[in-house]
């Protein structure tokens, strides 16, 4: 895609590729018994390399591999070319029936899928239109040798309506090059620079280059090698972004940012960091308009907050990417219903869900959650989710409810539990270990209807009179296919048919409401 460029005098900290292997020259200069001058490049790839700098017992350069680096003659290096040139080469009009779609690529295809004859329609087209730089509003130029901008003012020139730009993977060797870049577009707001060997700029460096980034929302540096403390240094360029993707780095400990940087930062994505520790995360938690925290991969084994009830930290967090970490505790789970705008949890690949009803006991013991692992949580699947674990550890809380000390340490292990108690009603130990009296003793039948809906036909059904309302609201669903919605149900005792009792309480069952054989159920929704 790209020439050999300008081959002018290599110097130290300059990009450069062989062969698609990229590199830094760390040495310009002699080498005893060797004529000419060398260049001394440490490889991105260690394997390319073949020493530590050292040549004869000397040492012309320090490597962080001790096989990364070589010694290379410049006229074999490729020192890449202006982000204009590689735009002209990406985007410009190529003249042809296939507009410069590789003939190659097209036999091969016609060879996969046995086509004799493939019309190559709308390329030239569509190429006339990428021609157009003017109108270019995504320009990627990912995997490209580029260097540097250009000549001053000549790329705004070239592309003024640029949106979002992609650098990933090129000859840039520091910020300052970005910001030549970046400072000439100024419609500018989502820039992906990943995989770049991009050195970092010191603090009073970074503020000098916050004007090129005025208009940037979204930032991505995905695999550039930076620690947390770099890229707060990086940020305080980019005082109004609100995305930040900073995966595959050497991301180990986190701190919170000064007053006034990442201010605005609504997304956050630090998947594939060795974090380990959820300490470093909350750090985090003065990010008042942090909305989207992504740590998966990051090595987490607990989750915790300082204080009890609801936290401070993370006020406005509404979504959390915890998967393909090493989280066994379920009060990790209790300590996630202390975020009070949380709604969504991705938990996948985590030991804990390989416990049995994990899913449902996850939604039991936090409140506001409405998505799990991409799951939406309907109504109905909330209220059997909270059955489900109110019924788990039903007999503990049986055998607690009347000791303080054994009810002090359940209430520890499910902060929940009296809440949900308070909303379903209580579990108490005949539902747990009461011998059933035989069915046909326990049945009743009552009359179900729809009072607001004439067309809806009337259903006698005989239930065990201990039935919950949980289970009842289940079976009214199926029988008049309410949609998904979840209906209100009123008993009607056929004794005092002027009076209708709400059923309110999905843990309580039929009896602790009196309704008894011959009564009704009046469904509304």
């Amino acid at each position: 895609m790209c020439t050999s460029g300008d081959q002018s005098e290599p110097s130290l900290g300059q990009r450069v590729d062989y062969q698609g292997y990229r590199g830094t020259i760390r040495f310009v200069g002699e080498i005893q018994n060797q004529p000419g001058t060398w260049v001394g490049v440490e490889w991105d790839d260690p394997s390319r390399g073949k020493h530590d700098g050292s040549h004869n017992g000397v040492s012309y350069f320090k490597t962080s591999h001790p096989t990364s680096g070589s010694f290379v003659r410049s006229t074999k290096l490729n020192f890449g070319i202006s982000c204009v040139d590689a735009i002209h080469q990406r985007y410009g009009k190529v003249e042809g029936s296939t507009a410069g779609v590789d003939s190659d690529a097209i036999f091969e295809l016609k060879k996969q899928f046995n086509i004799p004859f493939v019309e190559m329609v709308g390329f030239e087209k569509v190429n006339s239109q990428q021609s157009q730089f003017n109108n270019l509003t995504v320009v990627d130029l990912g995997g490209d040798l580029v260097k540097n901008a250009g000549e001053e003012g000549e790329l705004g020139q070239l592309c003024p309506s640029v949106r979002e730009l992609v650098l990933t993977n090129t000859l840039i060797k520091d910020w300052r090059t970005v910001a030549d870049i970046t400072k000439q577009l100024a419609a500018l707001n989502h820039l992906n620079v990943s995989e770049n060997k991009v050195v970092v700029p010191t603090e009073e460096e970074a503020l000098q280059l916050q004007s090129a980034f005025r208009a940037l929302k979204r930032i991505v540096l995905n695999g550039v090698g930076c620690t947390w403390k770099e890229i707060l240094i990086c940020a305080t360029m980019w005082p109004d972004v609100t995305t930040v993707s900073a995966r595959f780095n050497r991301i180990n400990e986190l701190e919170s940012p000064h007053f006034g940087v990442l201010s605005n930062l609504t997304s956050l994505y630090l998947q594939s960091n060795p974090i380990v520790d959820w300490t470093h995360v909350n750090k985090l938690g003065n990010l008042l308009s942090l909305q989207v925290l992504h740590v998966g991969e990051t090595g987490l084994k607990k989750v915790f907050f300082p204080g009890e009830g609801t936290t401070s930290l993370f006020p406005a967090l509404i979504e959390l990417n915890l998967q393909s970490n090493e989280i066994d505790d379920w009060n990790s789970i209790n300590e996630l219903n202390k975020l009070k705008s949380l709604q969504s949890i991705l938990f996948q690949s985590n030991p804990l869900m390989e416990k049995p009803k994990a899913f449902e006991l996850i939604i039991g013991r936090i409140k506001c959650l409405k998505k799990l692992n991409g799951t939406v949580i309907l109504d109905q699947d909330r209220r059997g989710a909270e059955y489900d674990y109110m019924k788990c550890y039903g007999r503990e809380w049986v055998a607690a409810v009347n000791n303080p000390v054994l009810l002090r340490v359940f209430h520890s292990n499910h902060p929940r539990y009296a809440e949900l108690v308070e909303k379903h009603g209580s579990i108490t130990e005949e539902d747990i270990t009461a011998n059933p009296a035989p069915l046909k003793a326990r049945l009743i039948k009552v009359r179900i209807f729809c009072p607001g809906n004439a067309n809806m036909p009337e259903f006698q059904k005989r239930v065990p009179k201990n039935m919950t309302v949980q289970k009842l609201n289940g079976l009214v669903q199926k029988l008049m296919d309410t949609g998904g919605c979840m209906p209100s149900l009123k008993a009607i005792s056929a004794k005092a048919p002027d009076i209708a009792v709400s059923l309110e309480k999905d843990m309580q069952d039929l009896s602790f409401y009196s309704v008894d054989d011959g009564d009704s159920i009046a469904v509304s929704w």
